[in-house]
């Protein structure tokens, strides 16, 4: 009943909130103060998109309807703690999934804009680079058609924000 699915629930938080602060610093440092001082922004933005990289992989396969974080920890080879250091719920996972296809494409776009002067040059570069990204990551299209409506209205409000700058930036 409803009692066994709440003390459930404590249950499990209180065994991530235990794996969160063990496993992250396990996983990634070995245990050693020393290492763990040596992590850099960089070293938890790599794990961060390792952790998306295997989401998108899950999602495109499955369906964000079987995404579980279980899945995604063990897709990308890290703990579930060490996943939730990075994203505390699927939700949190999927929304940064969609929001950082869409940072990118608008970030591509951008840097082509501000490099040429030409239209006509302009034009190719970013029908080359959209190509590309739709060619080399067809897992983040589909993602992104099947599970925007998904999203909370904050982040498909972010998502559709960036999408718009980015079709801007063809103008």
């Amino acid at each position: 009943g409803p009692d066994a699915e709440v003390a459930r629930f404590l249950v499990e938080q209180r065994d991530v909130l235990g794996e969160l602060e063990i496993t992250a610093r396990l996983m990634i440092t070995g245990g050693e103060d020393k290492e763990e001082a040596r992590m850099t922004r960089a070293d938890r933005s790599l794990i961060r998109q390792c952790i998306l990289d295997a989401a998108e992989q899950l999602v495109t396969d499955e369906g964000a309807r079987h995404l579980t974080l279980d899945a995604v920890a063990q897709t990308a080879g890290v703990s579930k703690g060490g996943l939730l250091y990075h994203f505390p719920s699927k939700d949190a996972l999927l929304s940064a999934l969609l929001v950082d296809a869409s940072e990118r494409l608008l970030a591509g776009g951008r840097r082509i804009h501000s490099e040429e002067d030409v239209a006509d040059v302009a034009l190719g570069r970013l029908i080359a680079f959209h190509l590309d990204f739709a060619t080399t990551e067809p897992d983040v299209i589909r993602v992104q058609d099947r599970e925007l409506a998904t999203l909370d209205e904050e982040n498909r409000h972010t998502v559709r924000s960036l999408q718009r700058q980015y079709v801007q930036v063809w103008d």
